[in-house]
């Protein structure tokens, strides 16, 4: 088995870890490939057997883009993302036109396209404007929308085959490539340009590995009561029944939840681990998907508990971590840039600590 480290992809650093994600979601059916993190410098590295430098994992990914056939935006997948009609995205329907809209991606694409449809539109729960909730991965700013977020970073890649080989060893940014606010650095504002004009810099290969990542996550929603408030509120919080009041799931609402996001109240937080053994693909999907711990309100990263704090018995926790490999956690949000913007992704440099202990001193 050969052991090929990735210095370029840093697992602390959100799109360098949705792009190691991706990288091992592309290539470990046909290359045995599995995935891990280095303690010492917190980055990837890919575990296979016939895949034995950064170089020749290029060469594999560089030979999977060229089998994608011209009217596909994903490896392998057919009939999904719909064409764009005019400025309108046909994807953002009524989220109770969802599963028709899935049953006609089916009827296009097989369960392939719908599968990728359903990891990125939720059948479950709406946004604001009532349309079916983008998976928080996605962010459309100005004419972006879910058809462009994979035809332009896989554009880029096509256009320059060495980028592939740069998202593993070494990034080089790339004017013109937006990043898919999936990377905090890719924007440049006009105070910061040299010319007075804003602009996009990203790493092509990276984000395009970012978005393969998509598919080892799912879409759900959590249901919400409605707030409780005056005097009867008061009166349950007394008791202390609260969970246990008949009626007050009456009138909640569905919010929706994906893979490794988190409510908080200073608004979502992507939480993630590192771990330190190799994993094939279904552990990977199942590690990233695991309740290994949660970001409090005080913004500090509790190992060992489960999202929505501890449960009445110690039974209920979950397992330890580092029985898992787990060594490390890192958390991201999204910086909004303005009412129309919910703004890039963007790493959160948040204390770590095990329950029940003090602060771990991790390096950064």
């Amino acid at each position: 088995m050969h052991v090929v480290n990735l210095p370029a992809l840093d697992g602390r650093d959100p799109l360098g870890f949705l792009a190691a994600l991706g990288l091992v979601a592309l290539l470990s059916e046909e290359h045995d490939a599995c995935l891990a993190f280095a303690p010492q410098t917190m980055t990837a590295a890919l575990h296979s057997s016939r895949l034995s430098s950064p170089e020749a994992i290029a060469d594999a990914l560089a030979r999977i883009i060229g089998r994608t056939e011209p009217d596909q935006l994903i490896p392998g997948v057919t009939g999904f993302p719909l064409p764009s009609s005019g400025t309108k995205d046909p994807h953002r329907v009524p989220r109770d036109d969802v599963p028709a809209l899935a049953a006609h991606i089916q009827a296009i694409g097989g369960e392939p396209a719908v599968s990728w449809f359903l990891r990125v539109v939720n059948q479950f729960a709406a946004d604001a404007k009532g349309h079916g909730a983008l998976t928080p991965f996605m962010a459309p700013r100005g004419r972006q929308t879910v058809r462009t977020f994979f035809a332009g970073p896989l554009k880029a890649v096509m256009d320059r085959p060495e980028s592939l080989l740069e998202a593993l060893i070494s990034w080089q940014r790339v004017p013109g490539c937006t990043g898919e606010n999936l990377d905090h650095r890719a924007a440049v504002t006009a105070a910061e340009s040299p010319d007075g004009l804003a602009h996009s810099r990203g790493v092509p290969g990276a984000t395009w590995l970012a978005t393969q990542a998509l598919v080892l996550t799912h879409l759900g929603a959590d249901w919400l009561p409605p707030p409780i408030v005056g005097s009867r509120a008061q009166r349950l919080r007394e008791a202390a029944e609260i969970s246990d009041v008949e009626g007050d799931w009456d009138g909640g609402r569905a919010v929706p939840n994906a893979t490794m996001w988190h409510r908080h109240p200073n608004g979502k937080v992507m939480l993630w681990p590192l771990w330190s053994e190799p994993l094939d693909l279904p552990s990977v999907k199942a590690i990233i998907s695991f309740g290994f711990g949660r970001v409090s309100n005080e913004d500090v990263i509790v190992m060992g508990e489960t999202p929505y704090g501890l449960g009445e018995a110690p039974e209920t926790y979950p397992p330890d971590p580092a029985a898992l490999s787990i060594f490390y956690a890192a958390a991201a949000r999204r910086d909004r840039a303005s009412q129309y913007d919910a703004g890039p992704l963007s790493p959160l440099n948040l204390p770590i600590r095990q329950r029940g202990k003090a602060p771990l001193a991790v390096p950064r």
